[in-house]
């Protein structure tokens, strides 16, 4: 698709566009760690939250998504890690269960524990590399259809894609 809205846009054969995938690094054997008994079920996000589009799907997950994971699993965490979590909020004011840890030493230990990874979101474009970072490391995702568009992920499949607090709620427990 972006081949083609390129090749429209410079007005260019489709044939003179190539498309080149995103490459990331293979995570480290610790990435796959298996969950631990009794520990809280963890939601993660990662992004840099002064990036409009993450600030404000960090927040809309927070105000709107969130109570309703709270509801189903009491014990649960939301994650927020990467620059800028202030963007978010003021830390000392966020809901039971949410932090907002910010830069983290060791990405890998962060991925280990999380439960689920989650984009929430709403506006915006590009490719959101978190995605892809937690494929990588075989963690569930749940996502707006925005949030992964371009991946070629399908519901059900490589993510749950979900454009309501509710459901995106219920991807989170089921998940």
């Amino acid at each position: 698709d972006d081949a083609q809205l390129l090749a429209d846009f410079c007005g260019v054969q489709h044939e003179r566009v190539a498309v080149v995938p995103n490459g990331l690094p293979l995570p480290g054997p610790s990435a796959a760690a298996a969950p631990t008994a009794g520990k809280p079920a963890v939601v993660l996000m990662v992004g840099i939250y002064s990036y409009e589009p993450n600030g404000e799907g960090a927040r809309h997950f927070i105000e709107h998504t969130w109570p309703l994971v709270r509801q189903a699993r009491p014990d649960a965490e939301a994650w927020f890690v990467g620059a800028s979590p202030e963007s978010i909020g003021d830390a000392r004011h966020m809901p039971e269960g949410v932090k907002l840890l910010g830069f983290v030493d060791d990405i890998e230990a962060v991925y280990a524990q999380a439960d689920v990874l989650i984009c929430p979101i709403l506006t915006g474009g590009g490719t959101r590399v978190k995605l892809i970072e937690a494929a990588l490391r075989g963690k569930p995702i749940v996502s707006t259809t925005l949030g992964a568009e371009g991946l070629g992920f399908n519901d059900g499949r490589q993510a749950r894609l979900c454009d309501t607090p509710d459901a995106f709620a219920e991807a989170c427990v089921t998940l």
